[in-house]
């Protein structure tokens, strides 16, 4: 356990799910009170929700405005404050293409270290700067396309010459300020090289907890060690990236789904790390929505050198009565979201997308990427699918088993924080814990009897290709059984339920036209083909 804590404890105000970016006073109370001392000046998410700002291009005189209220507000409560813009901005984001941005340009150049510099001119008050140089609409050339410039030159031996320009000139409007550095969608070994060669001076990183995403489970993997390590030995400061809401990547559409171990968990991981001096809300926080694991955050921030079963026993106190219950639900969604297959592909990043119910077509696999460095490298060795590829159906059935085991974890936790809310009458929180439970754990069965389905039709279809009774009566009372959960999972819908009914009048009929997928598994090595 943690015996110090950490020097910076950070915060976004809102989230891009429900934005709430007032900056009120009742707000920057809250955040107070969480241990919160350093704040995100916007909210810099892709799509811009609630008009935030997300490139340094976007400050027009109602953003500036914004920023001085926001930048009054942070004075007067003692915050800490830094933007985050995505630099460069692409040179081109509609179709028919993006056209990156070419840091080795001298007007590119030029045009940022004015851009910084008239940002800290506008706004005395500012402190550090956080920028990304991939996403947030940023995005910089290889050196394997048409540029003339950037051509055979390896994106780590142009990166470190514009981040040094850029923390030149914060440099010359504020001594002592630091250019904190996202390293988001560069690969591993650019990472190191980029440390490697960067000017440590004024320069930190900020780092999400694994090089594929920042997710609840996630607690620092080898890339993030590594970079931590060669950070340390450069005297150059780490904060990591963390999540503590009850709503997150993961979850986008709720905002109480209660797993304060997995907080725990997330702090520990970067606190045994020499040389992060921070940790910082990923997603954002959403102040009239905060929950348990936010609770746990807080506990943690007062005394660090506890361990979580006395930090959260403090969080459960305030429960009276229902804080054993709760305990155990807690624990329950902690455990259910660790069989979460995130590391399927990307679409099943946030399972909130999903519901209980699903089409009647064979599993459709979704993959997704974009092509920067860490996707067409290190995220293969995370995500098993990143773009459209032949599925073997091995992998359809390990994520349909282990979404079932996070159903039946999450579900076990709805039914408890039920009976809790039930010996807690009128508690709008404990009530908000299992609404958001049970949502999650409906979509995560469904999801799984989905893909449970398509794999148990196929086992029908080939009874009845054997011609094997034996093996057909089997599978005909799997499907069943599969098709009974999901309708009790859909409270019968009329949709579910007919299908039900459809497949007990007649098994053989059903598997011709549902959950049919274009594979053969007669041939040896079957292949679940989905391009």
């Amino acid at each position: 356990m943690s015996k110090h804590g950490f020097q910076y404890y950070g915060g976004i105000v809102g989230s891009p799910t429900l934005c709430e970016n007032e900056w009120s006073d009742e707000q920057m109370e809250a955040l107070k009170d969480l241990g919160i001392n350093m704040l995100q000046l916007n909210l810099a998410w892709g799509g811009r929700p609630g008009n935030e700002v997300l490139n340094l291009e976007d400050l027009d005189g109602e953003h500036m405005e914004q920023f001085r209220h926001r930048l009054a507000q942070s004075e007067k409560y003692g915050f800490r404050v830094m933007p985050h813009f995505g630099v460069p901005r692409m040179a081109q984001k509609a179709p028919p293409r993006v056209v990156a941005s070419c840091i080795l340009d001298p007007e590119v150049r030029e045009k940022y270290k004015e851009l910084l510099l008239k940002l800290l001119r506008d706004f005395p008050a500012l402190n550090d700067v956080m920028i990304y140089t991939y996403d947030q609409d940023s995005w910089i050339c290889d050196e394997f396309g048409d540029c003339p410039r950037c051509g055979g030159i390896p994106i780590y031996e142009r990166l470190p010459g514009f981040l040094n320009e850029m923390k030149e000139a914060l440099q010359l409007e504020r001594p002592g300020a630091t250019l904190w550095w996202q390293p988001w969608e560069i690969s591993a070994g650019q990472t190191y090289k980029i440390i490697e060669k960067i000017d440590p001076a004024h320069f930190g990183v900020v780092i999400n907890n694994a090089l594929a995403e920042t997710y609840f489970i996630n607690t620092t993997d080898m890339w993030v060690r590594t970079t931590v390590r060669m950070c340390h030995e450069r005297n150059i400061p780490v904060i990591g990236e963390i999540q503590i809401t009850g709503c997150g990547i993961g979850c986008h559409s709720v905002q109480r789904l209660p797993c304060p171990r997995l907080v725990y968990d997330q702090i520990e991981a970067f606190a045994a790390l020499d040389g992060v001096i921070g940790v910082r809300e990923h997603f954002g926080i959403v102040l009239s929505k905060l929950s348990v694991n936010t609770s746990l955050f807080a506990e943690y921030v007062k005394a660090p050198q506890d361990g979580y079963d006395a930090l959260v026993s403090r969080v459960a106190e305030k429960y009276g009565d229902a804080a054993p219950l709760l305990l155990e639900a807690w624990e329950e969604v902690s455990n259910g979201v660790k069989y979460i297959p995130y590391d399927g592909a990307y679409p099943l990043t946030n399972v909130t997308f999903f519901g209980p119910g699903h089409s009647w077509d064979g599993v459709e696999f979704d993959s997704m990427y974009w092509e920067t460095p860490a996707w067409e490298s290190n995220r293969r060795a995370f995500y098993m699918v990143t773009r459209p590829s032949n599925i073997h159906p091995w992998l359809i059935e390990d994520i349909g088993i282990r979404l079932g085991y996070a159903a039946e974890c999450i579900l076990r936790a709805a039914a408890l924080l039920a009976k809790a809310a039930e010996g807690s009458a009128g508690n709008e929180d404990i009530r908000a814990q299992y609404e958001d439970t049970l949502s999650i754990g409906r979509s995560l069965l469904g999801t799984s009897l989905h893909y449970k389905e398509t794999l148990a039709a196929h086992d029908l279809r080939f009874a009845r290709t054997q011609n094997d009774k034996e093996k057909w009566d089997a599978a005909e009372q799997k499907l069943r059984k599969l098709l009974e959960l999901d309708c009790e999972n859909q409270n019968n819908a009329e949709e579910v339920k007919s299908q039900l009914d459809a497949f007990n009048a007649d098994p053989n009929a059903w598997i011709n036209s549902r959950m049919v997928v274009k594979f053969n598994f007669l041939q040896k090595n079957p292949i679940l083909r989905l391009t």
